[in-house]
């Protein structure tokens, strides 16, 4: 059987390939050594890799294959910067650039900032009441583009009651602290409301800056 399939088609194929698992872990690595390489002056670096994807840039002409390429978002916390990396298939580096606005959350940093509100009793207590969840949104308190504050809501459920919110934390992944604490009484359960729509939405992080929202049972 004759294939219909053009020379540039066939040659595109690996390239758009999905990522496999050992090129991403291969270009993780080279990120990783270049930060460690690149700090390590300071005691003990804090960074984070958010997370690896496939990238593929327009080429100069409509019949040049394009590279295939990596590209690695890591938080640098100590430095309160966003990067964003780009790596070719064979793990090497070809440029480094800041990232303009706030990549979505990692589940690792969601993980970390409930441990460090979780270290108040009062929030550590309600987050083990039976039916309680905890939803995730981006505070209004960011002031610089490297600074990483995620917000938490603490709220819980119970049959044939209405869900109520008890609880409101940004914590500051920077510093590794909690910054801001609100309990929420009884009868402003009209943040109801904003609960449910951030279980609704899911914001991918842009070239203009987008938290990610979402809810997780506890």
């Amino acid at each position: 059987m004759v294939s219909n399939m053009s020379e540039l088609t066939k040659h595109l194929e690996p390239v758009i390939a999905p990522l496999s698992e050992e090129e991403e872990q291969r270009a993780i690595k080279a990120v990783v050594d270049y930060l460690t390489e690149e700090l390590g002056s300071e005691a003990k670096p804090h960074f984070r890799v958010l997370g690896a994807e496939l990238r593929i840039d327009k080429p100069p002409r409509p019949e040049v294959v394009p590279l295939r390429l990596i590209r690695v978002l890591v938080a640098d916390y100590d430095r309160k910067r966003n990067l964003d990396f780009v790596v070719d298939a064979t793990g090497k580096i070809v440029r480094v650039e800041e990232y303009p606005g706030q990549p979505a959350f990692s589940l690792d940093e969601m993980k970390e900032a409930r441990e460090i509100a979780e270290r108040d009793k009062q929030v550590a207590r309600f987050a083990k009441m039976r039916g309680s969840f905890v939803s995730e949104f981006g505070p209004a308190l960011v002031s610089e583009q490297g600074d990483r504050l995620i917000g938490l809501r603490y709220a819980v459920t119970k049959k044939d009651q209405p869900t109520r919110l008890l609880v409101s934390v940004v914590v500051d992944l920077n510093e590794r602290e909690l910054v801001s604490i609100e309990f929420v009484p009884v009868g402003r359960q009209s943040w109801l409301y904003s609960v449910i729509t951030t279980w609704c939405q899911v914001l991918v992080g842009r070239s203009t800056g987008a938290y990610h929202s979402s809810m997780v049972a506890v």
